[in-house]
């Protein structure tokens, strides 16, 4: 986020996006909840969806802070991926308009502002996903993982944080969520021998 205005902005408007979610939301609730007058958003930001793309550009980039506090402590792949889990989890949980807001494919998309998203939200989500393959890489390495292909699993990892907070829209319990969604991540559907006895 750039100066204090526009974060002021940012900040109300991601306050309104979790109440109301992102269609109901109005610029004239974005500019009360700031303090502002309306017309100073568009000193800012030319419409909602710009706005929009900015907050999901921040939250991306604290996604990528909590991949790179990982990378150079000393703890199992296993370990990485549960803080990972549970810091992104914990997030959604603290902020549970997230199922509307994160919902790219429900807002429509000029062709100018694809282009933002090439450019803005893209390369994050790719870092991101780069930094996940490489805590699988390490968890293969050290024997905790079997062999996959650990891009793919990286995908998977994250649309599985993303369920999290799907979870919370069919009014499921964040905490059970959580638990299932990370079993179902490290352990799979299958039984194992001890669970079949």
């Amino acid at each position: 986020m750039k100066n204090n205005k526009e974060t002021q902005i940012l900040k109300a408007a991601e306050q309104v996006f979790f109440k109301k979610g992102f269609f109901p939301a109005r610029m004239e609730d974005i500019a009360e909840a700031a303090g502002v007058a309306k017309g100073t958003l568009y000193l800012y930001f030319k419409d909602k969806t710009s706005i929009y793309m900015h907050l999901m550009s921040y939250r991306l980039e604290q996604a990528v802070k909590v991949l790179e506090s990982m990378q150079h402590v000393k703890i199992s792949a296993t370990e990485k991926l549960d803080k990972v889990f549970k810091s992104w989890a914990d997030y959604y949980s603290q902020n549970k308009g997230m199922t509307s807001f994160v919902s790219l494919e429900n807002i429509n998309l000029t062709t100018e502002l694809m282009k933002e998203m090439d450019t803005q939200i893209k390369p994050r989500m790719i870092k991101m996903i780069d930094m996940v393959t490489e805590i699988f890489r390490q968890g293969m390495r050290d024997k905790e993982f079997r062999k996959i292909n650990p891009r793919v699993a990286a995908i998977y990892f994250t649309s599985a944080v993303r369920s999290f907070f799907v979870a919370h829209f069919y009014q499921f319990n964040l905490k059970d969520s959580e638990k299932v969604i990370k079993s179902l991540l490290l352990n799979g559907i299958k039984l194992n021998n001890k669970e079949s006895k």
